[in-house]
C-alpha cells in the first residue's frame, strides 16, 4: 500500500516542476526567435529573457511545497491572531446544529 506523500517528496516534486516550467518557457522563446530568423545574439537574448520570464511564471503558477495540514494550521492561527478565531463562523454553528443570530425569531 502507498503511504502519504512526505514533505521531502513534495518539495522535490515542486522543485522539479518549477525547473521544467522555467526551461519550457525559455526554450519556447528561443525556438520562436530561431523560427523568425533572429540573429544569434538576438536568439540568445530571447532565450535568456524567456528563462527570466519562465522563473517568474514558475514562482507565480506553481504552488509552494507546504503540506495541506500546515496550510490549515496557518489559517487557524491567522484567524486566532486577527480575533475572528475566538468566535464560531456561521457555517461552524450550522454544522453543530446551532442557529445563527439572524435565524432567531424576535
Amino acid at each position: 500500500m502507498v503511504g502519504p506523500v512526505t514533505r521531502e517528496e513534495r518539495t522535490s516534486f515542486v522543485r522539479k516542476l518549477r525547473i521544467v516550467v522555467v526551461f519550457l518557457v525559455g526554450a519556447s522563446t528561443g525556438l520562436v526567435a530561431v523560427a523568425v530568423d533572429a540573429t544569434p545574439p538576438q536568439a540568445v537574448g530571447s532565450l535568456v529573457a524567456g528563462l527570466a520570464v519562465g522563473a517568474l511564471v514558475a514562482w507565480y503558477a506553481v504552488p509552494s511545497a507546504s503540506m495541506p495540514s500546515d496550510r490549515r494550521a496557518r489559517s487557524r492561527q491567522s484567524r486566532v491572531a486577527d480575533g475572528s478565531g475566538d468566535r464560531p463562523v456561521a457555517d461552524d454553528r450550522r454544522e453543530r446544529g446551532e442557529d445563527s443570530p439572524g435565524d432567531r425569531p424576535e
